[in-house]
């Protein structure tokens, strides 16, 4: 793992991680939640052409992701979307439904701008997730070359073979890595179908993907620093 900056060892980010921690079980948990997340992302996208906005609102989207990341350097009318990070208290909605969340918006949003890729981080609590969407799940990056995804969505986390050449962005992964819905985790009864095909779904989905920001700050680095410095669906290395 090349050497990166430590943004999780910074002053702020670290009471910030505590505050999530230590006060579980305040009404306003999500908000420590994405005090973290935009102390992190205003660490790594210091470049000016970077645009960090909360709750965007776009035209053609129906509801508002926690953050977008913008890149001012690429695209005439729009900012060319490079980051969507979605953010749930400990107790609220699992991983695998805020990622499915924020996928039923970026993929209206990213047609209706011209991008087909993106990346996308999910949190809750101190979990947190990081994947590249490809708006169609059916472009030749998936199926051309078969790649591991759900709902489009790629684990930075994941190897796989392209154009015959592996590819694997982290290496030395830890080995507690949770799946997007954890073995043994009990889950509550559905009774909408739509909401029990997509448990199953990422059930089904076997990656280790989920990292501890309490854990896996090293790793946690890494990642960011490769999204702020590369392209998503960026297979050249």
């Amino acid at each position: 793992m090349e050497d990166v900056p430590n943004y999780c060892g910074k002053k702020g980010l670290q009471k910030a991680l505590r505050r999530i921690i230590e006060h579980p079980q305040e009404s306003f948990y999500e908000h420590h939640v994405g005090s973290w997340a935009n102390t992190m992302l205003a660490q790594v996208f210091t470049d000016d052409k970077w645009i960090i906005t909360p709750e965007q609102k776009h035209h053609g989207g129906t509801k508002k992701p926690d953050l977008v990341v913008e890149d001012a350097s690429i695209g005439r009318v729009h900012p060319w979307i490079h980051l969507y990070m979605e953010l749930k208290k400990h107790d609220g909605d699992h991983l695998y439904e805020a990622l499915h969340q924020v996928v039923q918006e970026i993929g209206l949003v990213l047609h209706s701008v011209g991008n087909d890729k993106a990346f996308v981080v999910v949190q809750r609590g101190t979990k947190i997730a990081f994947f590249q969407f490809h708006n169609n799940s059916h472009d030749f990056d998936l199926v051309d070359f078969p790649i591991p995804h759900i709902w489009g969505c790629i684990s930075l986390t994941e190897f796989f073979l392209y154009e015959e050449r592996p590819q694997l962005i982290l290496q030395d992964q830890p080995q507690d890595l949770e799946r997007l819905v954890p073995q043994g985790v009990t889950l509550g009864a559905m009774t909408v179908q739509a909401n029990i095909d997509k448990r199953a779904e990422a059930i089904r989905f076997t990656t280790p993907c989920v990292f501890d920001l309490t854990k896996h700050q090293k790793e946690i680095n890494f990642l960011f620093h490769y999204i702020e410095s590369h392209q998503p669906g960026d297979y050249s290395f």
